[in-house]
């Protein structure tokens, strides 16, 4: 009888041994690790690709700053024999742009943006037809004109002379470099060619005439329109720092063109 529950100990036992599963034990800090995993596999279903204008987007930058600038370079106009009005950017400037990386490359980026600004003119249709010349003091000037009151002669009277602000476009194309090196992340130095689709202009405002001398024939005498002492196109190359990582940044530019040159500082924001 023992030897008969011996041996059928041991066939149940052998018959465990042969038909459990093998398997690994993984011990961390003397505990048992189970780990489940639930994987499916598509071997039908393919990823979208995405169109060549997303890839383009996804590796764009997008840049918004504001700017303030200042001539420099210009001679100072004689203010006693006129007043002179140029309508160049007189407030901050608002741009936005896009740059994209050249390829495979991310230190080189070709750049493109539209900038608004509000600028200073002299509206010529508004001038009255009696105007005979302008007065000024300061930022204040005054339109002199005749005023017909009876036939035994004529009064002089001012109104503010017909200086306004006007929105001011610009479009520009360049390209920038990124520096990625630990002496210069954080630093982008660029250059673009700018274009007004409205060119500047320069007005110069003269004054009434001296007594004893005869007025002005029409009014249309007593200023001038000057345009070929500006230009339509600029270049404006400028270097910018931001903290490594940081959206902000801080830019430092130049504008030059053959009549006329500017520095400007501005704060953007790129992401």
């Amino acid at each position: 009888m023992s030897l008969v529950l011996l041996l059928g100990g041991f066939h149940a036992h052998a018959f465990d041994i042969t038909f459990e599963p093998p398997r690994d034990t993984v011990l961390i800090n003397g505990h048992i690790i189970n780990i489940t995993a639930n994987v499916e596999i598509d071997t039908v279903g393919k990823r979208p690709e995405k169109s060549p204008f997303r890839k383009w987007i996804n590796d764009a930058d997008f840049i918004a700053l504001g700017r303030v600038g200042l001539e420099i370079g210009r001679e100072d106009v004689p203010q006693n024999d006129f007043y002179q009005v140029e309508n160049d950017i007189r407030f901050p400037e608002l741009s936005l742009a896009v740059a994209h990386p050249f390829g495979a490359s991310f230190q080189w980026y070709y750049r493109g943006g539209v900038s608004v600004g509000l600028s200073q003119i002299f509206d010529a249709e508004s001038v009255n037809e009696n105007a005979i010349g302008y007065v000024w003091e300061g930022l204040d000037v005054f339109e002199i004109y005749t005023d017909v009151v009876d036939v035994q002669g004529n009064e002089y009277d001012t109104i503010p002379a017909p200086i306004r602000f006007t929105p001011k476009l610009r479009l520009a194309l360049g390209m920038e470099w990124h520096g990625v090196m630990r002496a210069a992340e954080g630093w982008v130095w660029g250059a673009q060619l700018e274009w007004l689709p409205k060119k500047n202009e320069v007005a110069r405002l003269y004054p009434t005439p001296a007594l004893g001398e005869p007025d002005p024939v029409s009014s249309d005498l007593t200023y001038d329109v000057i345009r070929h002492e500006t230009n339509a196109l600029q270049v404006r190359a400028f270097t910018s720092w931001s903290a490594w990582n940081s959206p902000l940044f801080l830019r430092a530019e130049v504008c030059w063109a053959p009549t006329h040159s500017s520095a400007w500082v501005a704060l953007g924001y790129r992401w």
